[in-house]
């Protein structure tokens, strides 16, 4: 599968994002669907998955189409080949 691949696929969250995106779905619905959401179920809410003081700067910036556009690791932009 390719990096990124979710559970053994060849599809990447960028992908569905991006897929689902073109269907209709709201950005607000997405963005919790893919951050607040999983960081609660996983149990790591208090420090994951928000833009917040004290949480972990991990971001992904997307383009008006869902693209991939940035991807910030702990607050540092990370060159992607």
């Amino acid at each position: 599968g390719s990096q990124g691949a979710i559970a053994g696929g060849t599809s990447t969250i960028a992908d569905q994002f991006a897929r689902h995106l073109r269907r209709g779905v709201p950005w607000t619905t997405l963005v919790a669907a893919t951050s607040t959401t999983p960081a609660a179920v996983l149990g790591v809410g208090d420090h994951l998955g928000d833009i917040a003081p004290g949480y972990r700067a991990d971001l992904v910036a997307l383009d008006s189409q869902g693209a991939v556009h940035d991807i910030i690791h702990r607050g540092i932009t990370i060159e992607r080949s």
